[in-house]
């Protein structure tokens, strides 16, 4: 019998939290806690891993994230119920590991033990290790329904502006939107929008500078084959159905050309150097050779709309109670998986680590399982043909870099795991 065993290194674990069953709650608030979380699976075959060559090739091999990459089951889903009939779907969640440079002096740990047990009807079993593998990713499959990891997340967002039609962009430079009838620069009126906001949440910045994002939906999203307009979507369901969160990393203010314009990190999955850089903004005052080449990698697709949000937590006070560990959680037989993301305490951080001094002891949590990384997190959903080896008929990538996100969910009945 072979045994595969995967392990990495990973920012925090989470404590497990109470989940308010108002869909109009807050988000739950995320306590992260050091730890060893166990996942047992006996369906290795639909488990994947990539090697980590000992050498980059390339510039995009060296500045990928090795990550933890969590999917759901192919399965028919509601929430692309407008699309092509007759398929199935799956999503995932790509979770960047930690950072271990000054813990072991490799910028990441994730690699697979190869293990094989040998038993004999006389003597005792025999195991004896095979081989040792770095790795660049890992992906589990939870073989829970797609539909489920919609439902159980969450991200702390608020709405700054009403989505707006894209008149001007270039590559990752969003240059112009529609208001009413008038086109005007792109940050006028999300500056007018952030003051408000801080002018009505004035603690808002003493942690440092908010976080602001652009939600681009594709016109796809809006209008179906049938010229309807499509019903309103969530901010996350919009992110499984294809739209596009794009952090705003840059701009405002300006003149000329220049004038409003805003940058957007290009990245949606941690592959490549767009998952680590911004492009910036182009040379409009020399020629139009940059405008050309920037354009060429456009992230914008014509006639999307925008809308800008900020990351805005609930107060640590307004759920302290859903966040306090207890060690005597109910037991239950269904596995719970929680997958978050935070910024590193060290810094700021809206994923509290928990410092219990009156602890004394190891807790013990059955049936729990998941990871909370700084690095954000990257979604994907894919639909294709039931039992077909084409390629997908669709396929869909953003990143959510959004601080306190987590996606609580199940995992199938053939999986088990503790904390």
């Amino acid at each position: 019998m072979d045994v595969n065993c995967v392990y990495g290194v990973v920012d925090a674990l989470p404590v497990p939290i109470a989940v308010s069953t108002r869909e109009d709650g807050p988000s739950p608030r995320l306590t992260g806690k050091e730890g060893l979380a166990v996942f047992l699976s006996s369906d290795a075959w639909r488990s994947r891993s990539r090697d980590a060559s000992t050498t980059a090739h390339g510039v995009e091999e060296a500045e990928s994230a090795t990550t933890l990459e969590f999917a759901t089951a192919f399965d028919p889903s509601d929430l692309d119920a407008g699309d092509d009939q007759g398929t199935v779907t799956s999503r995932r969640v790509n979770l960047p590991v930690a950072n271990t440079i000054f813990v072991n002096g490799q910028r990441t740990t994730l690699f697979k033990d190869g293990w094989e047990i040998k038993f004999r009807e006389t003597d005792e079993p025999t195991v004896n290790f095979r081989y040792r593998k770095p790795l660049s990713s890992y992906h589990i499959d939870l073989g829970c329904h797609p539909d489920e990891i919609v439902k159980g997340g969450s991200s702390p967002l608020q709405q700054l502006t009403e989505p707006r039609k894209v008149v001007g962009s270039m590559g990752n430079v969003l240059a112009q939107i529609e208001v009413g009838t008038e086109a005007i620069p792109a940050s006028r009126e999300l500056e007018k929008a952030v003051q408000t906001f801080i002018d009505r949440n004035p603690t808002s910045t003493a942690q440092g500078p908010l976080l602001v994002y652009a939600l681009i939906r594709p016109e796809s999203m809006m209008i179906g084959r049938d010229g309807q307009p499509h019903s309103p979507l969530s901010v996350l369901e919009a992110l499984w159905r294809g739209a596009k969160l794009f952090k705003v990393s840059g701009g405002g203010g300006g003149w000329g050309k220049r004038q409003g314009l805003l940058s957007l990190e290009a990245a949606v999955n941690f592959e490549g150097p767009d998952a680590q850089s911004t492009a910036g903004f182009p040379d409009l005052d020399d020629d139009e050779t940059g405008v050309e080449a920037l354009g060429s990698r456009g992230i914008i697709p014509p006639s999307s709309t925008v809308e800008f949000l900020v990351h805005a937590p609930s107060p640590a006070s307004a759920d302290s109670q859903a966040q306090q560990y207890s060690s005597s959680l109910p037991e239950t037989k269904a596995s719970t998986v929680v997958l978050g993301t935070g910024r590193d305490p060290d810094t700021r951080d809206d994923v509290v680590m928990d410092s219990d001094k009156d602890a004394t002891g190891v807790y013990f949590v059955p049936h729990h399982f998941g990871m909370i990384s700084y690095g954000g997190a990257a979604l994907t959903s894919i639909s294709k043909v039931p039992f077909s080896q084409l390629a997908p008929i669709k396929r869909t990538e953003t990143r959510l870099d959004v601080p306190n996100t987590c996606f609580i969910l199940g995992g199938g009945s053939d999986l088990d795991s503790e904390e």
